[in-house]
């Protein structure tokens, strides 16, 4: 295997991971305030698709009362520490509010910058405790020293994509990975404000309707 084929796998691993993890990515641009990107879990958990998230204010996800009072102090210490994590109040799109647990990390530029913030959110239980113990965790090493400029290594992993031949797929298969992706994002909830037909913008017995069309079974509660 060569280099450009190792190169090229691991980036499709790390897409995978991105995309179907169960929990919330995202990165936020720490000059705009905004969210640069995110895996479909992150928007779901907050009821928006992605493409309603991308590039707003990243205190749209956040609490009314924490958007002014503690979300300042946490881009302050990510500035100063490099990593922050908290718990917080976080909102949904229909205005429910529910605790999530936020672990964010400051990528510097050459110059010692944060450029972005890499964040992810796990949901916590509204009836479990209302604190829990965060770890504390040692100062992360400046990676602007390792990725020199975010911009250089997003074009370098681009670029190793456009050298790939395209899949081309059948409109069928299309249609079939999108409500799988849009599925596995929800963890197979169907119907609800948090449901997948909410986010693919069908009523849930439409969307129940192409499941069973398309050949795609429910996931075993056995299996997650």
């Amino acid at each position: 295997m060569t280099t450009h084929d190792e190169s090229t796998r691991d980036l499709r691993l790390w897409r995978m991971l991105f995309e179907r993890a169960g929990w919330g990515i995202a990165i936020g641009d720490a000059e705009r305030v905004s969210i640069a990107l995110m895996n479909p879990a992150f928007a779901a958990m907050h009821g928006y698709s992605v493409d309603e998230l991308l590039n707003q204010p990243v205190e749209v996800v956040f609490a009314p009362e924490e958007r002014t009072t503690t979300l300042p102090g946490h881009l302050r210490r990510i500035e100063r520490e490099g990593r922050a994590r908290f718990q917080s109040m976080h909102v949904r799109k229909d205005g429910t509010r529910f605790p999530v647990l936020v672990d964010a990390t400051g990528v510097r530029d050459p110059d010692g910058r944060v450029r972005y913030r890499a964040v992810h959110v796990l949901e916590l239980d509204p009836t479990g405790p209302a604190d829990i113990e965060i770890p504390s965790a040692p100062k992360p090493p400046d990676l602007g020293a390792l990725l020199a400029d975010v911009r250089q290594v997003v074009a370098a992993l681009e670029a190793l994509v456009d050298d790939d031949p395209p899949e081309i797929l059948s409109l069928r298969e299309n249609e079939r990975r999108h409500i799988l992706t849009t599925l596995e994002s929800t963890r197979w909830r169907v119907a609800g404000a948090r449901g997948a037909a909410r986010l693919l913008g069908v009523p849930p017995s439409t969307l129940s309707s192409r499941m069973k069309k398309l050949g795609i079974s429910k996931r075993p509660l056995d299996q997650g």
